[in-house]
C-alpha cells in the first residue's frame, strides 16, 4: 500500500517569516509612545525653565526702573534742598496697596567738593512681600550751595 501525500493532513511548522506581526507592531508602538512621552517631558521642562527666566528678567527690569526712579527722586529733592540726606521710599501698587518695591536712597557729601553729592540707590522689587530682584546704582549730582535754612 502506497500512501500519497495529502497536504491537507500535513503537519505545518510555523514559519518565522510568516509569524504574527501584531506582537512586533505592539513593541514598535510602545517604544514610539515612550520616545514621544520623553520628548514631551523635555519640551515641557524647557518651556517652564524659559518661562521662569523671562519672569526673572521682568523682575530685574522692574528693580532697574525703581532704581532709576530713585535717582530722579533724589536729584529732584537735592535741587530743592541741598540738605537732603536720603530716605527709604516704599512704592506701592494700586491693586493691593502693598509695597511693590522699596528704594533706599543715601546721600554722601564729598569733602573736596562741597557742591557735589554722591547718590546711592538700592531698589528691591517685591513680589508678595518677598524680594524678587535688587538693583543698585550710584551717581554724582551737583547741587547749589543754598541750604534750606538760608533760603528766604
Amino acid at each position: 500500500m502506497h500512501r500519497t501525500f495529502n497536504p491537507r493532513y500535513a503537519r505545518r511548522e510555523p514559519c518565522k517569516a510568516h509569524a504574527d506581526p501584531h506582537g512586533a507592531v505592539l513593541i514598535v508602538v510602545m517604544v514610539s509612545l515612550v520616545v514621544f512621552a520623553t520628548l514631551c517631558g523635555v519640551l515641557l521642562k524647557l518651556t517652564l525653565v524659559e518661562r521662569r527666566q523671562v519672569r526673572m528678567q521682568e523682575w530685574r527690569q522692574q528693580a532697574e526702573w525703581l532704581a532709576e526712579s530713585g535717582i530722579e527722586r533724589a536729584a529732584a529733592r537735592l535741587a530743592s534742598s541741598a540738605d537732603y540726606a536720603g530716605e527709604t521710599w516704599e512704592v506701592s501698587t494700586e491693586e493691593t496697596g502693598a509695597a511693590a518695591g522699596v528704594v533706599t536712597i543715601e546721600i554722601e557729601r564729598v569733602d573736596t567738593r562741597p557742591n557735589l553729592r554722591v547718590v546711592r540707590v538700592r531698589a528691591d522689587y517685591l513680589r508678595h512681600g518677598v524680594r524678587s530682584a535688587r538693583h543698585s546704582k550710584h551717581v554724582s549730582v551737583e547741587v547749589n550751595q543754598q541750604s534750606s535754612e538760608t533760603r528766604p
